[in-house]
């Protein structure tokens, strides 16, 4: 090619020469064919592009065009520069130069022939996934070379069968490696011989995500048999292994569903559920597949309580000109936004029509219109909505809808055709009622519009009225009938008002007659009332009435007396009426004013409100009933009845209820009653007052006795009198004491009841043994305030006072005990007594409430038990004598300072102790019993008295443990139930030591392959080893030793060893296989060539590589798995670091006569 650039230079200096010279040698402008260029190594950059000019034979004049007379791809016409590479078969072609024209030109035509050498590109290797269906041979040629010529063929490699350029891979559902050579035919006149080249293609399958089932449910009512729905059941034709996305789900390993639970959070929707399966581990090259379930969940629309409002109602006037629209509002449950299939029927006075309209449900309210067409008459129209569609619905749920309607109506217009007005006569300024009679009129509320003409004037005034039954009514004001006389209403307008919208009027005319009478005169009119007593009817007089002849006038009362509004009626004479004013009107003294309100003619029934027409009177009181009381006096007094109380010029006694003559103020008073009553100074007299005069008698102690108990020093004591001719009563008295002790002039009082009495001695007069005397001397009644009657007496008794025992000597003394032991006490210094009753207390650690013992003494002696019920509690006691009792005399003294302390020991507790187990693996013996201790004694029996040796083993069986303190007290027995435990050796099923390995088992498994799996535990060492926990994985022949952990949490006595093997692998995983390439690089990815699992699945494999050219690189097994990329076969220059490049393996299984699997890895550092 060198030599044809430099003979293009050549050329050109030629040229540029030839040009100066004469024109003659123009006859060949074109220049000369050329010989056959041969372009056999067209991959060679070199020929990039060839400048077909320079290969021209002769002088050809530049400046011309090029043909391609093949009509291939790669020339430039206008420059003659050639690309070869884009011709894309080997051959002869030839290219045709057009000279310019140019003067004395005859041949402009010259061909330069190429021949283009067979290439058949460089063959690679491509590895792609089966999901793309097809693969184009052409596309696994190495992209950084040239690319083939398109002529030639494809066969296989390992078959020779011919193939075509686009293969079929969408059957192969595994990785699969394939082998083709591609070869274009010879060109001769490069070479006889085909090019070829060989190319790989490794065809990875790629995840099935399934086809999927959608599910639409509705979630109101359909979803109580999908609380537990396995998406999985909505796949078909997938892979195992990927993991679901979605709402509901807790985990990647979730696959189950709560559709009502998912439901009843979320509420309605469209819920999608991706199943994803992870092209691992050619995800560069088949990616992840992903399939979705949608699962749509459903609302039931519930229309109940919906509404429907059709607009609107109008008049018979508006009938040509209206429109009309509905307008349904959602109940109580939301209706979702949206477009519906709305189908409504419409019933009125020409019949039914059914229609339906689609428009949208918006934040609860759709609107549609309605046509006019169908409301041409007065009348009512009935709008039944009897369909809602939700058009977005999957029609899973079926709502709830019950037909709902609206009514509109088409009103007439008011009728006031053969109409009559009537009035009754009424007074001046009163309402007046106009009665409208009017057949044509129908029922409902109409407003008017009258005009009144006559003696009163007015226009446009308004009224309500209801027509019922062609019957109707209003009012006029009283103040449009000030005027007597006549006055015609007439009405001018109407409109009915029954309904807020719409309101139907028409003008009018309906006119009808009013008279009104004149009100009575008002200023003439007087009245009188003269002063009278309470109680008193008070006569009343009305004047200046003028003609009236019949009357009627009300009135009230006011100031000490008010009342509601009064009525009188009656006839009038002479211009004046006479009247009684009620005496139950007049219930208060004082002064009191009459109002006259109303006169009334009731000849006419026309009346008038009287104004300051009134008059004050007094009404006198009546004194009270006198204040007196019962009188009493004795019988010494001679009391009269100037003696009586009240008294005064004002007041006068009576000894009658008839109150006939007042009594003298001498007359001497008996026992009987008596009246009082008093005159006020206007001479009104009281109710008489009732008071008894009592006259008592004077106290008597004749033939009385006055007797006492004997006592002792120091005591009250209780005197009893015995007195028949005393009264029942209270009586104070005066008394003397005479003998050995001695008192005068003491008073007390006493009550007597039925000739019997008693009073108290005090203590301080009895401070001397023996005989006293006591006499009564005097004796005063003073059963009431007034009168106190008085007599001497004299009344005389004995009184003997005994002598108390001697408590200086007594002393108490008790001893140390242990709890609920008797405890006895002794009392000594009793001195000479027989019989004594001794109260006590204890104290401090027991205490008691107040204890008493009574019993004989004994030279001056007594000994008694303290009761156990009073002795509960361990610790010091303190016992205290409070009093000494002589029972002979009843006389007792208190005992101060006479105590003694003695301790009650506590009673250990019964040792607390639970049932207790031990392991026979442990060898337990009484010494390891609880609680333990010299103050605890273990015992076989409950009655036994020997104790157990701390040395002898346990069996299974009762115990007994009693404490005793230091003391000397010993506790109750507390029995403790011991139980020897063991459990059962664990046993290994058959096989149960086999495992695969590349399900990494672990403790876990190995446990499950016991008869106990869920009790046995494992360690590393029979003795003294480490307990291995479950996640533990298991390693290839190691040893393991099974207890049984039961439920008695022993371990078993006994133990199990296992020697684990993990080569049990019966299948070939799918996801086996043996990588393609690895990079020793260093960078601890990929840095060696293993082949994973394989010494789980073919524990005894060879595995043998080579290079390209047979060399041996390495040799390995199950103790040599991994080839980092070193020549392990050769040493020196042969061995060392293997080059990039393609290495070839051939595989051993040695196992089940499988045969040696061969194939090829690229090493890539």
């Amino acid at each position: 090619m060198a030599k044809n650039y430099i003979s293009y230079h050549h050329f050109v200096l030629f040229f540029i020469f030839f040009t100066l010279i004469s024109s003659k040698l123009t006859a060949q402008c074109a220049g000369d064919d050329n010989t056959n260029e041969l372009i056999c190594d067209v991959s060679n950059p070199i020929y990039q592009s060839v400048n077909l000019f320079s290969l021209l034979e002769g002088s050809p004049v530049p400046g011309g065009t090029w043909t391609d007379d093949n009509n291939l791809k790669g020339l430039d016409p206008a420059t003659g520069i050639l690309s070869p590479k884009l011709i894309v078969e080997g051959g002869t072609y030839h290219y045709t130069y057009t000279a310019p024209t140019t003067s004395g030109c005859v041949d402009d035509k010259a061909v330069v022939t190429i021949t283009i050498g067979a290439y058949a590109g460089v063959g690679s290797q491509a590895t792609v996934c089966n999901k793309a269906r097809v693969f184009n041979l052409f596309t696994a040629f190495d992209s950084n070379a040239m690319g083939p010529h398109d002529n030639g063929t494809f066969t296989n490699t390992i078959t020779g069968q011919v193939v075509r350029s686009v293969i079929d891979i969408s059957d192969i559902d595994q990785k699969t490696t394939l082998y083709f050579t591609y070869t274009v035919p010879a060109v001769l006149d490069c070479s006889p011989t085909e090019k070829s080249t060989n190319i790989v293609v490794t065809v990875l399958r790629a995840p099935k995500a399934g086809t999927p089932a959608d599910l639409a449910l509705c979630g109101t009512t359909d979803l109580g048999s999908y609380t537990n729905l396995d998406l999985f059941d909505r796949l078909t034709d997938y892979d195992s292994g990927g993991t679901w996305t979605g709402t509901g789900l807790t985990s990647s390993t979730d696959h189950n569903i709560n559709l009502q639970e998912l439901f009843d959070t979320n509420g309605p929707g469209e819920y999608i559920y991706n199943y994803t399966v992870l092209a691992v581990p050619d995800n560069n090259i088949c990616k992840d597949e992903t399939s979705s379930v949608i699962i749509t969940l459903e609302e039931r629309l519930d229309f109940t309580g919906a509404t429907v409002v059709v607009s609107k109602d109008i008049c018979a006037s508006q009938i040509a000109t209206a429109t009309y629209s509905g307008k349904i509002t959602q109940g109580p449950d939301s209706i979702p936004n949206g477009l519906y299939r709305v189908t409504y029927s419409i019933v009125g006075p020409r019949g039914s029509v059914s229609q339906n309209i689609v428009t949208g449900f918006s934040n609860g309210v759709l609107d549609f219109p309605i046509s006019s067409s169908y409301f041409g008459q007065v009348g009512e129209y009935t709008i039944t909505i009897t369909d809602i569609d939700y058009l977005a619905s999957k029609n899973s749920c079926t709502d709830i809808f019950s037909p709902f309607s609206d009514t509109l109506t088409i009103f007439p217009l008011p009728d006031l055709t053969n109409a009559v007005s009537t009035a009754t006569s009424v007074c001046q300024n009163e309402n007046a009622l106009i009665e409208i009679t009017a057949p044509q009129l129908a029922d409902g509320s109409y407003r008017i519009t009258y005009s009144i003409y006559g003696d009163n004037l007015t226009s446009g005034q308004t009224a309500v009225i209801q027509a019922v039954g062609g019957k109707a009514s209003f009012t006029v004001p009283g103040s449009l009938n000030v005027n007597s006389g006549l006055s015609v209403v007439t009405i001018t307008n109407i409109v009915n008002i029954t309904n807020p919208s719409p309101q139907c009027g028409i003008a009018a005319n309906l006119a009808g007659n009013l008279i009104i009478n004149p009100l009575p005169n008002a200023a003439t009119v007087k009245v009188a009332v003269n002063d009278f007593c309470l109680n008193t009817p008070v006569p009343a007089l009305i004047s200046g009435l003028g003609s009236l002849t019949n009357v009627s006038i009300t009135y009230s009362l006011s100031e000490s007396n008010s009342s509601a509004v009064q009525t009188i009626a009656g006839a009038v004479t002479g211009g004046r009426l006479d009247f009684t004013i009620p005496a139950g009107l007049l219930l208060n003294s004082g002064a009191t004013k009459i109002t006259l309100l109303n006169l009334t003619n009731t000849v006419t029934n026309c009346d008038v409100d009287l104004i300051n027409v009134m008059d004050d009177f007094m009404i006198n009181p009546i004194p009270d009933a006198p204040i007196a009381q019962d009188m009493e006096f004795c019988k010494s007094d001679n009391a009269t009845a100037a003696d009586l109380v009240p008294s005064g010029a004002e007041y006068k006694w009576y000894n009658s209820a008839t109150l006939t003559t007042p009594l003298a103020a001498n007359y001497v008073l008996k026992a009987e009653d008596y009246y009082v009553t008093e005159t006020s100074v206007a001479g009104c007299t009281s109710a008489p007052t009732k008071i008894s005069v009592i006259i008592q008698p004077l106290p008597n102690l004749d033939n009385a006795v006055l007797t006492a108990a004997p006592i002792c020093i120091g005591k009250e004591a209780l005197i009893e009198v015995t007195a028949p001719q005393l009264l029942d009563g209270d009586y104070r008295i005066v008394y003397n004491i005479n003998g050995d002790n001695v008192a005068t002039g003491e008073i007390t009082e006493m009550e007597v009841t039925a000739g019997k009495a008693s009073f108290t001695i005090s203590s301080n007069l009895s401070t001397n043994a023996g005989l006293s005397v006591i006499t009564i001397v005097n004796i005063v009644n003073v059963t009431y305030p007034f009168p106190q009657c008085s007599n001497t007496a004299f009344l005389a008794g004995n009184l003997v006072i005994n002598p108390l025992p001697n408590a200086l000597t007594v002393s108490v003394a008790v001893n140390d005990f242990c709890l609920n032991d008797p405890v006895s006490a002794s009392i000594s210094g009793l001195g000479n007594l027989t019989n004594a009753s001794i109260s006590y207390t204890l104290s401090e650690s027991n205490s008691s409430g107040l204890q008493t013992i009574s019993q004989t003494v004994v030279n001056g002696k007594l000994d008694f038990i303290i009761p156990a019920g009073l002795l509960l509690n361990a610790g010091t006691t303190k016992i205290t004598l409070l009093n000494l009792t002589n029972t002979a005399t009843n006389c007792d003294v208190n005992l101060s300072n006479v105590t003694d302390d003695f301790i009650i020991n506590p009673i250990p507790s019964a040792p607390v102790a639970q049932n207790q187990k031990f392991c026979k693996i442990d060898e337990a013996e009484v010494a390891n019993l609880v609680p333990n201790g010299n103050q605890y004694k273990w015992y076989n029996s409950l009655t036994s008295t020997t104790p157990l040796a701390s040395t002898l083993a346990l069996e299974s069986g009762n115990y007994y443990v009693r404490e005793t303190s230091a003391q000397g007290c010993t506790s109750e027995a507390t029995a403790v139930l011991v139980t020897v435990d063991d459990s059962p050796i664990p046993v290994l099923n058959s096989g149960g030591q086999n495992f695969c390995g590349l399900n990494n088992p672990t403790i876990s498994d190995l446990s499950n392959n016991t008869n106990v799996p869920s009790s046995v535990v494992w360690y590393d060492s029979p003795n003294n080893g480490n307990l291995l926990s479950s996640t533990t994985p298991l390693i290839e022949q190691g040893k393991y030793y099974g207890f049984n952990f039961s439920s008695t949490d022993c371990l078993s006595s006994q133990y199990i060893e296992v020697t684990v093997a993990l080569t049990e692998c019966d299948n070939v995983p799918n996801d086996f296989f043996i990588p393609d390439g690895f990079s020793p690089n260093g960078d601890g990815v990929n840095d060696s060539f293993v082949i994973k699992d394989i010494e789980f699945l073919y524990p005894n494999y060879t595995l043998e590589i080579y290079n390209r050219y047979g060399n041996g690189m390495y040799k390995g097994d199950n103790s040599k798995p991994a080839w980092d990329g070193k020549n392990y076969e050769k040493s020196g220059i042969a061995g060392g670091i293997a080059p990039n490049g393609v290495y070839f393996y051939v595989l051993h299984f040695n196992k089940d006569n499988k045969p040696p699997k061969q194939g090829r890895l690229y090493l890539n550092r």
